[in-house]
């Protein structure tokens, strides 16, 4: 599913190189539930950046649903994204004009057209009721839809601390859990 080798990455700084990532190693498997933790700063957004074919710009290997991301065009990463990876952001980027169910269904539409709005609208209802009695806002819970519902391959979240300081962890795991039983990430 995510095999990451010596993977490194650094940016920089008024002239200077300042690393991030020196030499990770991570493999996750399908299904498999992983948490990246530590302090602000320490990489844990640019590796699920890397992770999740945002960020071409990194040395080492990476694969993502069996798909080396060396030299991949921006068509393939963005095809890649839209088949195999769902994105949760601490900035949940939905799209103004559309409903929330709208906003849940559109990786689905993009990938399959119009022709199997119906099979995407009950998936989307499903995974939108599913997330109904969260406790976090209806912008989070349409953010957790889209990126679930259609059951992407991978799913990747980049939540800090402040955006679920209202939820205990051990609520947030049991979520996650729940979701990924459900068939639904």
């Amino acid at each position: 599913m995510i095999r990451l080798r010596g993977v490194t990455k650094a940016f920089r700084d008024a002239g200077r190189e300042v690393p991030i990532l020196r030499g990770v190693d991570l493999e996750v498997a399908a299904r498999e539930m992983v948490a990246v933790v530590g302090p602000s700063g320490s990489g844990k957004s640019t590796l699920l950046y890397v992770a999740g074919a945002l960020d071409q710009d990194f040395e080492g290997e990476a694969v993502v649903a069996g798909v080396p991301l060396a030299g991949l065009a921006a068509e393939a990463r963005a095809d890649l994204r839209n088949r195999s990876i769902g994105f949760v952001f601490q900035s949940f980027n939905l799209l103004q004009g559309l409903s929330a169910l709208e906003n849940v269904m559109l990786p689905g539409l993009l990938r399959h057209g119009d022709a199997a709005d119906g099979e995407l609208r009950a998936r989307a209802e499903r995974a939108h009721e599913h997330r109904a009695d969260d406790a976090r806002d209806g912008s989070s819970r349409r953010a957790d839809g889209r990126a679930g519902h259609d059951r992407g391959r991978c799913r990747r979240e980049d939540r800090g601390v402040a955006g679920c300081r209202h939820l205990p962890l051990d609520l947030v795991g049991a979520r996650l859990f729940a979701l990924r039983e459900a068939g639904l990430v």
